[in-house]
């Protein structure tokens, strides 16, 4: 949303600033997803009627196949390349030997990695499967905005948030940040999670 809001300050000049914005973003992209909408998009390396193939009792998934091929625009890609082995390509997957821990320790930092949003660096000290560990001060103690939330929000599904005080006057700058976060992904996709 902040790309179209920053799209439609630039053409605000406009006549209809919408339509130019929408040809923009049609231009830019190759598929358009919308939220909200009744549209189902999924992927999958095989055909649907070569879904489950061998499968206990296939005969009760053999419905949903029909189902899929009548209701579903089914569009094959048809590359031979296997993207997965392509980023592992050169790389150790298995770490063993006295130094194992430390090296997994490394690869595991290298995947988390630092998330850079309009100059500020946010550290993630704790994540898995689209998932973020966080503590309060992390987030909402020091100086992030909506862009940097958004950023963060584009590599997590889900933020997990440690230490969440109760807000007064004297932290009413980060009871704002927290506003703000909360405000670029809905309220039951996160969790606060508050020690007393």
């Amino acid at each position: 949303m902040l790309n179209v809001h920053s799209a439609l300050q630039k053409h605000r000049s406009l006549e209809d600033p919408i339509e130019a914005v929408s040809l923009e973003i049609c231009e830019e992209s190759i598929l358009l997803c919308l939220d909200e909408f009744m549209i189902l998009v999924t992927t999958s390396n095989r055909a649907p009627e070569n879904l489950y193939q061998g499968g206990l009792q296939r005969d009760l998934f053999s419905p949903f196949v029909a189902t899929l091929k009548e209701r579903c625009l089914i569009h094959e890609i048809g590359s031979s390349v296997d993207y997965r082995k392509l980023s592992l390509a050169g790389e150790s997957r298995y770490f063993v030997g006295d130094d194992s821990s430390s090296l997994l320790r490394r690869k595991f930092q290298l995947l988390l990695g630092k998330h850079i949003a309009f100059g500020q660096e946010i550290s993630v000290p704790l994540g898995a499967n689209r998932c973020a560990y966080f503590t309060f001060e992390e987030l909402c103690n020091r100086p992030l905005g909506a862009a940097d939330y958004s950023a963060l929000f584009n590599n997590f599904n889900a933020l997990a948030l440690e230490g969440v005080p109760i807000f007064g006057l004297c932290n009413r700058p980060a009871a704002y940040r927290l506003t703000d976060m909360n405000s670029k992904k809905y309220l039951d996709q996160w969790a606060a999670l508050r020690h007393v």
